[in-house]
């Protein structure tokens, strides 16, 4: 009167699908958006200091004073935006890249490292773009 239960295991030779998580790959995404985490305080810290590199240009001589040139301040202001909010929009990209990355079965610690350092790029580009618009006093 029993009937034995249907098959429904794959026929042989056809392929399986893998879990949707591995150890190593769940170890990976904690990582992951812990790393991202780290570099959006990374972020705040640079913004921090990048708000006070507008300070620069207070060495800089009124356009008044007689053989000195005076400071460049629209390559200042670009710096210091750029020293300010670079950093966040590679932290939006490498946000987006990681949610993107958290649903496929692939390694994605690389993006927040790669975000840090080209975060950390942006801040150091930004103020040595503020330094040039200061001119050298003698």
């Amino acid at each position: 009167m029993t009937e034995p239960l249907p098959s429904y295991a794959a026929p042989p030779g056809t392929p399986t699908r893998r879990p949707a998580r591995e150890g190593w790959l769940v170890a990976d995404l904690v990582i992951g958006w812990l790393l991202l985490a780290v570099g959006v305080a990374l972020g705040a810290v640079a913004s921090f200091v990048g708000v006070f590199s507008v300070m620069m240009s207070d060495s800089c001589p009124s356009s008044q004073d007689a053989g000195v040139a005076p400071c460049d301040d629209g390559r200042i202001g670009a710096g210091v935006l750029l020293a300010t909010a670079g950093h966040w929009v590679v932290l939006v990209v490498a946000f987006g890249a990681m949610l993107w990355l958290s649903f496929r079965p692939r390694p994605l610690v690389w993006v927040p490292l790669l975000a840090m350092v080209l975060g950390g790029a942006t801040f150091v580009g930004g103020e040595v773009l503020a330094w040039s618009g200061v001119p050298a006093h003698g």
